[in-house]
Formats: structure tokens, C-alpha cells, sequence
């Protein structure tokens, strides 16, 4: 993939996160709505976290794709929540609910399960990409992401706070 490109891409899946966060933000009360509506989660408190919680998610995720150090983290919480988002739709059209999507604020539309599952594919499928791909933004950086975790956790169990020395 050629780095415009990636770099195009990467651009355009943030700026619609941000979008996205964006509109549920300005209005939880809908957003809570719509993820009630999936009646996957039994606790209330829960559902208010989770409405209130993931459109900062998606924004802070959205903003930190255009930050170079940041880019292979957000590309991976991205594609997580791409999945949680593609999972949850495939069961309220398994279980025929009639729901609204939430994905960008209500939809007054009945549900349309098969263009909002393509769409979260196909978006799955380019933020993957992009987490993997070797001459884009994310150069290697799902690796260089990984291994900085590693070293990271590897310093830390070095360090001498992490191993106190036993008391005589």
C-alpha cells in the first residue's frame, strides 16, 4: 500500500470516528437508547457507563490514529471495537430486534443489518490493513508497538521497586 494512501485511509478512519463520537456525545440520552436497544447488557448502571464512556473512546481512538506514536494503539482499540460493534449487530438481526444502529446518532430508519454490517467489515477490514500494513503510517508498528509494551513491562519487572529486597 503506498503511503498516501495509508496515510489517506488512516485520515479518513479517524476523521469518522471523531464523527461518530462526536454525535453520540452531544446527545447520551439517544445513545443510551440505542445501546439499550441491543438488550445485551442486563445492568443499567453498565449500559449508563458504557453510553457515556464510548464515544470518548471513539474520539480520543479517532484524534490518536493522526499521532504518530500513537497510531498501531489506535488502529488496534479501533478494530476491537469495529469487531464488538459487527458482533453486536449480528445478534440483534439474529435475534430480530428492531433497533436503532447508533453508530452515528439515532436512525429513525428501520433496521438496515445488512449495510451496517458491511459497512463495519469493510472498516474492519482497512483499519487492520493499516495495523498491519509495512510501508503505511504504521510502518511495522503493530510490532514496534508490541515490542515497546514488552520492554516496557520487561523494565518495569527490573526495576527495584518491583523486586523489593526481603527484610532480615
Amino acid at each position: 500500500m503506498k503511503a498516501k494512501v495509508s496515510a489517506g485511509l488512516g485520515l479518513l478512519v479517524g476523521a469518522l470516528f471523531v464523527y461518530a463520537g462526536v454525535i453520540k456525545a452531544l446527545d447520551p440520552a439517544q445513545f443510551f437508547a440505542d445501546v439499550q436497544g441491543y438488550d445485551l447488557i442486563p445492568w443499567r448502571a453498565a449500559t449508563v457507563a458504557l453510553a457515556f464512556y464510548l464515544p470518548w473512546l471513539e474520539i480520543i481512538g479517532g484524534l490518536a490514529i493522526l499521532v504518530r506514536p500513537l497510531h498501531a494503539a489506535a488502529l488496534l482499540i479501533l478494530s476491537g471495537l469495529l469487531l464488538v460493534f459487527t458482533v453486536a449487530l449480528a445478534l440483534a438481526w439474529i435475534r430480530g430486534l428492531d433497533i436503532s444502529c447508533g453508530c452515528f446518532g439515532g436512525d429513525p430508519h428501520h433496521p438496515r443489518y445488512f449495510l451496517w454490517l458491511a459497512r463495519d467489515i469493510g472498516l474492519l477490514a482497512v483499519t487492520l490493513t493499516l495495523l498491519c500494513s509495512r510501508d503505511g503510517p504504521s510502518q511495522s508498528s503493530a510490532s514496534l508497538f508490541l515490542a515497546r509494551l514488552g520492554k516496557a513491562n520487561a523494565a518495569a519487572a527490573k526495576s527495584p521497586s518491583a523486586n523489593p529486597k526481603p527484610r532480615t
